[in-house]
């Protein structure tokens, strides 16, 4: 009888904290994704966030680029971008994105740029389906090359511990 009565205690405290949960609202429009405004080096840390623009849903690549490198909205997030970045041109040819931006870009280095460089490439993968980002620069270099070029396999998404490894 004990064991019953734990059981069903057990179950209505499971029930009740289930119903106090927030439902979360599915995300609408398309993904920017931004640095978090504090990064803190630890196994639950999210570096790269994306912030939801329901505006930027009907517009086309160029569109949705010049309102993404002009920042983000919540306080919780911030741009990886140098000031006075701006978007010179974009193109898609089949599954690749080609930004180039202007020559702000090419005064960060190391992990700013890869930060930079990896916010740009998810951005634009989320909103074409496209496979592959190459990003330059209108007269410079980026760490020391023309271009970068990153595909969801040169980007390390989500790192994960697995139980019991």
């Amino acid at each position: 009888m004990k064991k019953w009565i734990a059981a069903l205690l057990t179950m209505i405290s499971l029930l009740s904290l289930a119903a106090c949960q927030k439902e979360t609202p599915p995300p609408q429009g398309p993904a920017f994704y931004y640095c978090a405004n504090e990064i803190q080096y630890s196994m639950d840390s999210v570096t790269i966030q994306a912030e939801y623009r329901q505006n930027a849903a009907a517009d086309n690549l160029q569109q949705m680029l010049v309102k993404y490198f002009a920042g983000p909205s919540s306080e919780e997030l911030r741009s990886p971008f140098p000031s006075g970045m701006k978007l010179v041109e974009v193109s898609q040819d089949g599954d690749t994105i080609y930004v180039t931006v202007s020559d702000a870009l090419s005064t960060i280095s190391g992990l700013e740029l890869t930060l930079a460089c990896g916010c740009i490439s998810m951005t634009c993968m989320d909103f074409t389906g496209a496979e592959k980002v190459v990003i330059s620069v209108r007269d410079g270099l980026l760490g020391g090359q023309k271009s970068i070029t990153m595909d969801a396999n040169t980007l390390l998404l989500l790192d994960t511990v697995l139980e019991g490894e």
